[in-house]
């Protein structure tokens, strides 16, 4: 028996340097919110059979009201952090069989493709762990730890900028979780990270990403040019 894809839209974070009087995941861009941009996109994907929307404690009667997608089976309450966000989901989703492939992605990058979704399940079937990620384009520089002077400038061939979906076996991000949580000094900005920390015998694949897959970072969106993540391009 073929085993589930679940999308999980995390839609969950405060937008600190957003600006504006939402979360800039419920700001309108391209005349709807933005968090449904993602949710439509996986929704309408064939290998997709669910989605579950991770929001901020407030907003899931305002989700759920405007809930007409089909495979939205959870709205889940989300954390103070991202990876609480991930760890909350994780624990909705308790009896999942641990061959179900969970796709965690970003509520603010609302251009994600059909076509990376594909490319991220079809490295699935070859790893346990697998990103979206696009070749640096800019030289990056390491700060020291005063963060005022330059440490290093790594090699920029073997540096990638990191996309979502983020794909997983969820026995292995369950794991991983799991592991992080007996660290006291936890913590982390993506999924991956925790996998690669957690369980560093876990090989993760990298799936290619696409530029037009960015994230939303700073101010209402007005112009496009003034928003975007420079460093998720």
């Amino acid at each position: 028996m073929k085993a589930k894809n679940i999308a999980i839209i995390l839609a969950a974070g405060k937008s600190r340097r957003w600006g504006g009087n939402v979360p800039k995941q419920f700001d309108i861009i391209d005349g709807r919110k933005m968090y449904a941009c993602s949710v439509e996109t996986f929704n309408k994907h064939p290998q997709i059979d669910e989605v579950v929307i991770v929001v901020p404690d407030g907003y899931q009667d305002e989700v759920s009201r405007e809930n007409n997608w089909c495979k939205v089976t959870k709205i889940v309450s989300g954390g103070d952090e991202r990876f609480n966000s991930s760890m909350n989901v994780l624990q909705a989703l308790g009896n999942e069989k641990d061959d179900t492939i969970v796709l965690f992605h970003d509520a603010a990058r609302p251009y994600v493709s059909s076509e990376i979704i594909d490319r991220v399940l079809e490295m699935m079937k070859n790893y346990n762990a697998v990103t979206a990620a696009i070749p640096a384009t800019d030289t990056i520089a390491q700060m020291n730890d005063d963060k005022n002077n330059i440490k290093d400038i790594p090699d920029r061939q073997f540096i990638l900028q990191v996309q979502t979906p983020q794909g997983f076996k969820i026995s292995t991000i369950r794991e991983a979780y799991n592991s992080a949580k007996k660290d006291g000094n936890f913590t982390a900005t993506d999924d991956c990270g925790v996998v690669l920390k957690y369980l560093n015998h876990e090989k993760i694949g990298i799936a290619q990403g696409d530029e037009k897959n960015f994230k939303y970072t700073f101010g209402v969106p007005n112009k496009l040019s003034d928003n975007l993540d420079v460093s998720a391009r």
